[in-house]
């Protein structure tokens, strides 16, 4: 039988997650210093609601991928 969190779409979903969760998470703590901002600008709000929807949509994937599939 074979185990379907093998399946490449949750392998894109994981490496989706690793790639976007620091990604966000940089860009809302150091995108304003780095540019020189006082506060977050809409532009960045968006980009960073688009990021942690992205976040929230692969989280689950992710970790039935990381955790779940068979190591054969």
């Amino acid at each position: 039988m074979t185990n379907r969190y093998n399946e490449p779409l949750y392998q894109i979903a994981a490496m989706t997650f690793v790639v976007v969760l620091p990604l966000t998470v940089g860009l809302a703590f150091l995108g304003p210093r780095l540019l020189g901002l006082a506060a977050i600008p809409e532009w960045m709000m968006a980009t960073l609601l688009a990021l942690g929807l992205a976040c929230i949509v692969t989280g689950p994937l992710a970790w039935r991928w990381f955790y779940l599939r068979r190591k054969d």
